[in-house]
């Protein structure tokens, strides 16, 4: 056993006494320290406490063991209980799994590089006491754990079914995870491998239209279709009870055969804008032109007016039967049109073009292919068919803006026509629509979680049992979001754990109690709506 020695820290014009014991950490295979906090001293380390005469009863019990940080850990689990997950994951995982789940989950968004860490992480966080639960987290038990979550897809799916409860859901299209190594057998070349080189794994990711939250993620293999993928999904969601789905698709969706699909089966809702290139585009565009200038169907709409036409037209495709048998008809068309989205667009696509010209000057020209590939990427994507692509004279890649192929981009900014087989009014349906978009940012914030987490694992199995983590940390992030005020959403997320990183917790031989808590934590909470801890422990969750 190593000796003890005395520490003094030094933090502003205050110094902090410690007990530190070396010790070797046989999971970790590496010497490391552990700290006692004394309590407060000079600068030659006599405790205040010391000063002063003790009292034999206190100065024994009360010594200070150690502080931890509780605010952002507890606002996140008071979060999760209001949405019932450690509930869910224990019934589908049990007890003591689903504490674990829960505890990655939070850790993904208060320590976002924690993964490889995750045992000092808790070391000076509230967490493990707020769950009633300690447990290793060594590489080798956290792996085995990330392994069963992954390898049980039964369980995984019984969480999800909790989740669904029969609510309506919308599922808003698919994304492509790519990766070198992690998904295994499941990564294939797919639609986007060209343009990468990367083999990938599309993600479906369906959500609750009552909460507005993600109810359920799947995995499928690279190489099937958007269109396959949906099937998929529409498939595993009719199982697991749900009775009536919305897809709200993006322009790519489009095409005869998937509008017969989703007219002809049961129990399913379509919304998805019609490809500007169509003549059927054209078609209704002009036939909108009088209906759009009509302000009795112009609204307010999120601070600006939308000129609307809502058109029924002839079924425009091949013969069509529904689940009943009875031959498809008609479709409901929504043409929208805004001055103010049409300037948006116009100004985020030149600054889009921008972007790509700079990115180009600083590229080393390797031939077109590697420039698409290298510049042509995330927001960027697509517009390579804008510009002619060349080596510059300077030996860096050189585009040049097509004049054509740029106004045609362009031609058709500010307008949306919708296809859809929903009742509600264009204003109601709008609003789904746009919530499209909203819920593109859940597939950004999963890939972005792929950095310190799939990059950690090793298998399929382990990489689905943190993407499943991701999923989990997901809804509490974006339930969070729907519980912001204006003003927390001027700070948002990252900020707000911030500034709750100032509300501690203080061990005792006696017990926890919560240090004073500062004004910004209590305006957080009050934002909220969660009340205050007032005790600290396993006895007070």
């Amino acid at each position: 056993m190593m000796a003890t020695k005395r520490r003094i820290e030094r933090r502003g014009d205050r110094h902090y006494l410690y007990d530190v014991t070396p010790f070797w950490d046989s999971d970790k295979k590496q010497g490391r320290n552990k700290k006692v906090y004394l309590g407060p001293c000079d600068a030659d380390g006599n405790l205040q406490d010391e000063r002063k005469r003790p009292d034999k009863e206190t100065s024994v019990i009360d010594i200070p063991y150690r502080t931890v940080t509780l605010g952002p850990y507890h606002l996140l689990y008071e979060l999760s209980r209001e949405m019932r997950i450690e509930e869910r994951l224990a019934e589908a995982f049990g007890v003591d799994v689903s504490k674990r789940i829960l505890t990655l989950a939070i850790l993904r968004i208060t320590d976002h590089d924690s993964l490889r860490i995750v045992r000092d992480t808790l070391d000076t966080s509230a967490l493990e006491t707020l769950l009633d639960s300690e447990w290793s987290y060594s590489s080798q038990r956290l792996s085995e754990l990330l392994y069963d979550i992954g390898n049980d897809s039964s369980k995984r799916f019984l969480f999800y079914e909790s989740c669904l409860q029969e609510d309506d859901v919308a599922i808003f299209d698919t994304s492509v995870l790519q990766s070198s190594s992690k998904l295994m057998d499941m990564l294939e070349d797919g639609r986007k491998t060209h343009r990468t080189g990367l083999p990938q794994v599309n993600l479906g990711l369906v959500h609750s239209l009552r909460t507005k939250l993600p109810v359920m993620m799947k995995l499928f293999p690279g190489s099937i279709s958007d269109t396959v993928t949906i099937k998929g999904l529409l498939n595993l969601l009719g199982s697991m009870g749900s009775k009536r789905i919305t897809m709200v698709m993006d322009r790519g969706f489009y095409s005869e055969n998937n509008m017969v699909f989703m007219a002809s089966k049961e129990g399913i809702d379509f919304l998805l804008p019609l490809r500007s290139g169509t003549n059927l585009y054209k078609e209704w565009i002009s036939r909108s032109k009088d209906e759009l200038e009509n302000p009795i169907n112009m609204f307010h709409f999120h601070g600006r007016t939308e000129q609307c036409a809502d058109l029924t037209v002839d079924w425009p495709y091949q013969e069509t039967y529904d689940h009943e048998g009875k031959r498809v008809t008609k479709l409901r068309v929504l043409v929208f049109n805004n001055t103010e989205r049409e300037v948006e667009e116009r100004n985020s696509f030149i600054a889009r073009v921008e972007d790509a010209e700079i990115l180009a000057s600083r590229t080393v020209w390797k031939g077109a292919q590697h420039a698409i590939a290298n510049i042509f990427t995330g927001r960027l994507e697509g517009m390579e068919t804008l510009f002619d692509i060349s080596e510059g004279d300077d030996g860096m890649v050189a585009l040049e803006r097509k004049r054509n192929a740029m106004t045609f981009a362009m031609r058709n900014f500010g307008r949306i026509v919708l296809l859809t087989s929903l009742k509600g009014s264009p204003k109601d349906i709008l609003e789904l629509y746009r919530q499209r978009d909203e819920d593109e940012k859940d597939f950004e914030d999963l890939k972005d979680d792929m950095d310190g987490g799939i990059q950690y694992v090793h298998s399929r199995e382990a990489a689905e049992g943190i993407l499943f983590v991701q999923f989990i940390a997901l809804s509490i992030r974006k339930y969070m979001r729907q519980r912001m005020n204006k003003e927390m959403q001027a700070l948002d997320i990252p900020k707000i754990l911030k500034r709750l990183r100032s509300m501690n917790a203080t061990q005792l031989r006696s017990g926890w109690y919560i240090n004073e808590i500062p004004k910004k934590c209590r305006d957080i909470y009050d934002a909220f709506g969660i009340q205050l801890p007032e005790s600290f422990g396993p006895s007070t969750i």
